[in-house]
């Protein structure tokens, strides 16, 4: 009898969402290693060496900040946005599997219930009735629905 993580483990290579899953978390470490790194130099250097910032997605330099405290400015500002962009696929990739989708939603429950975030501020379009965009998950859900509708759609025998 077949398990779900059998089932799993034969889909990873048929089913594209394994993969932009393993490219988030992968990203979302070095994101994490970025800030601890950044929280580290906090601890170290005086604050009048470490006056530089991010505000808005811009790197405010105080030229006479630390060049550590500079550099881990830039890695925690890239490695954000590579998280990003990895958030933005992962919500772009439907799953073509049932284990595929059950992965999906194992993934986004396990990130946000450690306190994590997924981007907000989507827009599809029609921003009427949010006009500062929505959440990451309104669409992951929307995205799964479609997801398994179409794997029921293409379940159903074909009618002659």
């Amino acid at each position: 009898m077949a398990t779900v993580e059998s089932t799993a483990a034969h889909d990873v290579d048929l089913d594209p969402i394994f993969a932009a899953i393993e490219a988030h978390r992968r990203a979302e470490a070095e994101f994490s290693a970025a800030l601890g790194r950044l929280s580290d130099l906090e601890n170290e250097l005086p604050e009048e060496r470490r006056r530089s910032e991010i505000k808005m997605g811009v790197l405010a330099i105080v030229l006479e900040d630390d060049s550590r405290w500079v550099e881990i400015q830039r890695t925690v500002m890239a490695t954000c946005k590579i998280t990003d962009e990895a958030a933005t696929n992962l919500l772009n990739t439907r799953p073509t599997t049932l284990a595929g989708v059950v992965a999906a939603l194992r993934y986004a429950y396990d990130f946000e219930r450690r306190g994590l975030e997924f981007p907000g501020g989507y827009d599809d379009g029609d921003l009427s009735e949010c006009p500062w965009g929505v959440q990451w998950s309104v669409y992951f859900h929307r995205n799964l629905a479609q997801a398994i509708e179409a794997m029921i759609v293409g379940q159903r025998p074909s009618q002659s």
